[in-house]
């Protein structure tokens, strides 16, 4: 997503809020898509912009402020001056807020002790006010330990999920990521069991952290602290919110006695005692240490997908995601190791070097384009790679069995209507009649199309002939494979190609694939397990053959394939699946200063 709210924009929209032009405006650290601004004048602002025109974060926050301007006395927020729309460079509407500048300074982690007890009456104050104004208008968060359990074993399965699509497999990562939460279900049930009694729900802060709370320079006796940044607010349980805040802000277990002790008696002193507010909050805390890692590791995969947007570069952003969830992993390993058995604490290098977070090597390659030659063992999965890798780089797909069969197809029907061309004039008449091959996710993992004679290049006059492609019909393959092995032809594949797709990326799997790209191309052999597929060519065959005929069918298709070229890259997919087999491709095609290092993740499944 592209800044499209400049300072000058942040001026003209403050001038009209206070009704006189700021002397300066400074941009201060951005949280997501939330641009937040520092506004001089005779008036300072804070003026907050969300740069998805479809976000809905200043308005939570906006609703928020307003209700607790009336609802705690003194404030717990500054004053908001307005919430309102401004026009970006590009023209579209964004949502906006601005309010009194807070002068002091946001508190950092670990958070000093002098500042303890002040931070848990400030939160006491925020979850003790009236806010039923509220209810409706802004998100609700889980109330029950097993909601919340719930709702991050599935963000969990979500980023595994993503991980094997990218190529990724399992590793001692996922694998102590699971055992973790597996710990950790018992220790929830059980205590869930405890809360049974329902709960008020309250307004919290929904991202609790130090750095949102800012100690005021000059201020009224109980007014040092103010609370800023309420664009995640939600309502919730209240152990939920100072759990987050205790992690965020490291604390020492004498400095956690404070907070908690200071906050509970600060309930009691507005008239909100909760007496299991204590117990429901180290269970909160348990649970927080596991959630927190995992709803970072579920927005990454919402960024890899492109569903959440971020101002800076997507790569950029899951790089730096990336390091920070790493760290969040290794804390929650290390405060959670009693109930897995741990004995020593776990570091962040640690955590990266069990295995590799996210791939981020299509995303590199995005907008690059090559010219690809798969070849490889018959029955090793060349197509299914070829087209996987083909649709994460976004070029053109070709197979050379598909291809072969396509212009045997257009032979036999030039035949039948009285027609007879030459190797050249049959490859051009198949590319000018519009044959394409469209990679797909599932078998047959390839769609082809030939326009009908006299139609046009849409899907009205498009003939889907894949499964033509695909019958046994002996004929078609025996007149395909002498195609395939005529030399003319394989040459006039060859230039048609260089003629048709100049400067286009293409990736070309099977037999012969590197001859018809030509020298330009970068080339890549798959190898297999003899297993996996013997399996293949049985469940292909659909013969009755035994694993006996079956191995020595595939020896004497072996022996039969066409040598390598000799600078093709060996890429070994043994028994993994064809997106591990996919990523190796494209780990190759990165510069060498942007090559994973080799770990875990480049190893076979576990």
């Amino acid at each position: 997503m592209k800044q499209a709210v400049t300072p000058e924009i942040v001026a003209e929209a403050a001038a009209s809020v206070v009704g006189s032009p700021p002397t300066a405006v400074t941009e201060l650290m951005p949280r997501g898509t939330l641009r937040s601004f520092r506004v001089e004048g005779a008036t300072p602002l804070t003026v907050r912009v969300d740069e998805d025109p479809a976000g809905k974060r200043v308005d939570v926050e906006a609703k928020a402020m307003v209700a607790l301007q009336t609802a705690c006395d003194p404030p717990v927020v500054p004053v908001l001056r307005t919430r309102h729309v401004l026009h970006g460079k590009d023209g579209i509407e964004r949502r906006f807020l601005a309010y009194d500048w807070v002068a002091g300074k946001t508190l950092e982690a670990p958070l000093p002790k002098s500042k303890v007890k002040e931070s848990a009456t400030l939160f006491a104050r925020l979850h003790t006010a009236r806010v039923m104004d509220l209810w409706g208008r802004i998100p609700e968060g889980p109330m029950s330990l097993l909601d919340t359990y719930r709702k991050s074993v599935d963000e969990l399965r979500g980023w595994i999920s993503m991980r094997e699509q990218d190529g990724l497999g399992q590793d001692l990562l996922t694998l102590s990521l699971s055992d973790l939460q597996r710990a950790l279900r018992a220790f929830i049930v059980a205590e869930d069991n405890t809360f049974r009694t329902a709960r008020r729900r309250v307004l919290c802060h929904g991202d609790a952290e130090p750095s949102y709370l800012v100690a005021r320079a000059q201020h009224p006796v109980g007014q040092g602290l103010a609370l800023v940044g309420l664009d995640r607010a939600v309502l919730g349980d209240a152990a939920f919110d100072l759990a987050r805040f205790a992690i965020a802000s490291k604390l020492e277990v004498d400095a956690e006695d404070d907070l908690l002790s200071t906050y509970v008696d600060a309930l009691a002193d507005h008239g909100r005692k909760d007496p299991r507010f204590i117990a429901r909050y180290f269970a909160c805390r348990s649970l927080s240490l596991l959630s927190l890692p995992i709803a970072r590791l579920e927005r990454i995969g919402r960024i890899k997908r492109g569903t959440e947007p971020v101002l800076d570069e997507p790569v950029t952003a899951l790089e730096r995601e990336a390091k920070a969830v790493a760290t969040d992993i290794a804390r929650a390993m290390t405060a959670l190791k009693d109930l897995t058995g741990r004995t020593r604490p776990v570091t962040s290098s640690e955590v990266m070097a069990m295995g590799r977070i996210v791939a981020l090597e299509d995303m590199v390659l995005a907008g690059r384009s090559f010219r690809l030659a798969l070849s490889g063992e018959p029955y090793t999965g060349k197509t299914e790679v070829g087209a996987l890798v083909a649709r994460r780089l976004g070029h053109r797909f070709l197979g050379t069995g598909a291809v072969s069969r396509a212009l045997a197809l257009v032979e036999r029907r030039m035949k039948l209507a009285g027609g007879e061309l030459s190797p050249r004039a049959l490859v051009k008449q198949l590319f000018a009649r519009g044959f394409a091959m469209e990679p797909l996710p599932g078998p047959p993992f390839y769609a082809a199309r030939l326009l009908r004679p006299g139609g046009k290049d849409d899907d009205s006059g498009a003939e889907d002939i894949t499964e033509l492609l695909r019958e046994a019909d002996r004929d078609l393959v025996i007149r395909a494979g002498a195609l395939l092995d005529d030399e003319s032809v394989r040459q006039a594949l060859k230039d048609e190609l260089e003629r048709r797709q100049v400067g286009e990326g293409l990736v070309v799997e099977g037999v012969y694939a590197d001859a018809i790209l030509g020298a330009r191309a970068k080339s890549f052999h798959l190898t297999g397990d003899a297993g996996v597929r013997r399996a293949r060519l049985m469940a292909h065959r659909g013969e009755a053959l035994d694993e006996d005929g079956a191995a020595t069918l595939l020896a004497r298709l072996d022996a039969e394939a066409p040598r390598p070229p000799p600078d093709a890259v060996p890429v070994d997919v043994g028994s993994r699946p064809a997106a591990a087999a996919a990523l190796a491709v494209l780990v190759h095609l990165l510069p060498a200063s942007r090559r994973p290092p080799p770990d875990l993740s480049n190893r076979k499944p576990l």
